[in-house]
């Protein structure tokens, strides 16, 4: 299995668990600074972490509705149930640009 990948792809600042072997073990370590510049040559395995961490992410931090939300509250349930029925979670590594200016 997979531990520490929250803090390997910057999304954690901590690890998040703590592993403890009960018998002898082989372990591979793979460091932040090896796998982000690797992960940009393989775009559709960068897109399967990602969709990965963020269903990691998202039974953690979930928000259930973007009426939570400063910028939508006070707007009509109807309106911020079309807004919540039609978003997209993602999860942004470090580095990426979620927005980018003129485009």
């Amino acid at each position: 299995d997979i531990a520490g990948e929250m803090a390997v792809l910057g999304i954690s600042p901590v690890r998040t668990a703590t592993v403890t072997a009960r018998e002898t073990c082989f372990v591979q370590v793979l460091h932040t600074n090896q796998l982000m510049p690797v992960l940009n040559q393989f775009p559709t395995e960068k897109h399967n972490i990602r969709l990965k961490a963020a269903h990691r992410l998202e039974s953690r931090y979930t928000v259930d509705s973007v009426r939570g939300l400063p910028f939508f509250r006070g707007c009509p349930r109807d309106f911020t149930d079309f807004i919540d029925q039609r978003t997209t979670r993602w999860v942004f590594f470090a580095e990426d640009v979620l927005i980018k200016e003129g485009a």
